[in-house]
């Protein structure tokens, strides 16, 4: 049985809510997700994830094989990996069965997701380690470690569930960046001029962001949990998969614009194959 009929077997053989298996306990996002989906929504759904399957490319990827998204939210980077990575059968999961029912409908309204290429499941980034082992060519996610509490196991886990040659590309804010945003509030919060309602939305902006990167404060109980330090994040995967590319001040968004693709995001860390040394 090869990979993609193995996955299909095994997410079928899991607890079901409807199409959508239930390999985690579902858990609703903190706030509303059609509310979210409205205002944050997927509008580069399809240039970030083709960006996705682009760097799959430069990392010296094939043409297809099994892929896993972790935290899809509404899509936000679905379509685009989905429609661009044709050869892929890919899990597409997320805690909340709304986000994935959202996601769901958008990839239908465009005819891009046969039950056959594409399939839908709640995880929680802390139980990746209950999937199957050496199933997947491809781990993405974007703006998910940061929700993970143990994020440092999430990406040994993740490391595990790839196959040897698999990638794991993710994009995730960090410290050294958000802090010159909490400056830049702080400074426009003094402008005399400045309407009373913006100053309070800057101050607002300011307290979110100190408060994210504040490590003495256990964050443990709300959705965002970590903003990163980069070389931390850097060790971190360099330690459980020997061969990582790091790429400052990009997104997926972002390396959709390069006609090279010759930049990655917060992080693409790619396994050892075998019998090579990297």
């Amino acid at each position: 049985m090869d990979r993609k009929a193995a996955l299909n077997k095994w997410v079928g053989e899991c607890r079901h809510a409807g199409d959508i298996a239930l390999i985690s306990d579902p858990k609703a996002f903190a706030d509303a997700e059609e509310q979210y989906d409205a205002a944050i929504g997927s509008r580069n759904e399809v240039s970030s994830g083709s960006a996705v399957y682009q760097l799959w490319k430069w990392f010296g990827g094939g043409n297809g094989g099994v892929a896993l998204e972790m935290g899809a939210g509404s899509g936000a980077i679905t379509r685009g990996f989905v429609e661009a990575a044709a050869g892929f059968a890919t899990l597409v999961t997320d805690p909340s069965v709304t986000f994935l029912e959202l996601t769901r409908k958008k990839l239908a309204a465009g005819h891009l997701a046969p039950d056959a290429v594409v399939c839908y499941a709640t995880l929680m980034g802390e139980d990746i380690s209950t999937l199957p082992p050496c199933q997947f060519d491809i781990v993405f996610a974007q703006a998910c470690l940061h929700h993970v509490a143990d994020w440092k196991k999430f990406i040994s886990d993740a490391q595990n569930v790839l196959v040897p040659g698999g990638i794991l590309v993710f994009q995730e804010p960090f410290s050294e960046g958000t802090y010159l945003m909490g400056l830049a509030a702080e400074i426009l919060a003094t402008v005399p001029s400045l309407p009373e309602a913006d100053r309070q939305l800057l101050e607002s902006m300011r307290g979110s962001i100190y408060l994210l990167s504040d490590r003495s404060v256990n964050k443990d109980h709300g959705e965002d949990k970590h903003c990163f330090y980069t070389d931390e994040m850097i060790l971190t995967c360099q330690e459980a998969f020997g061969n990582v590319r790091f790429f400052r001040n990009q997104s997926f968004d972002s390396i959709a614009a390069t006609s090279a693709a010759n930049g990655s995001v917060a992080g693409a860390a790619r396994c050892p194959p075998a019998n090579v040394d990297l």
